[in-house]
């Protein structure tokens, strides 16, 4: 399997989030993280032009993950990112009909199907 991109991952969930990081990184995959839309969009401010795949949760506070697809969408720069959801309880239809780019699997995915989905995204 060839590399993804490097990897943005967005979850306020700090266990879930660490172990996302720590296996996408055992993977051998450059990854950062935040915990919020708006923590990814300051992030994103410094590092959009480098290539990077963002790894998004929907439910989150300050800004969710609707909102902050809704932004990227409106910003030439951020449009082109790939984007992955995972989510424990987002409606994947709904989100595939409004962003048809934007891969969502669930939280509970195995990881082998994330790496797919990273790798799809990348291209």
């Amino acid at each position: 399997m060839g590399a993804p991109r490097s990897i943005l991952a967005v979850d306020d969930g700090d266990e879930f989030r660490h172990a996302l990081v720590d296996a996408l990184r055992f993977e051998g995959l450059r990854v950062e993280s935040v915990r919020n839309g708006e923590e990814a969009l300051a992030w994103l401010e410094s590092h959009a032009t480098e290539d990077w795949t963002i790894v998004l949760d929907l439910m989150m506070p300050v800004m969710d993950g609707k909102t902050f697809l809704a932004r990227c969408a409106a910003d030439a720069r951020l449009a082109a990112i790939p984007v992955v959801v995972l989510t424990a309880g987002g409606d994947c239809r709904e989100l595939r009909q409004t962003y048809p780019s934007v891969q969502c699997l669930s939280k509970t995915t195995a990881l082998a199907e994330l790496l797919a989905a990273l790798q799809a995204a990348a291209r």
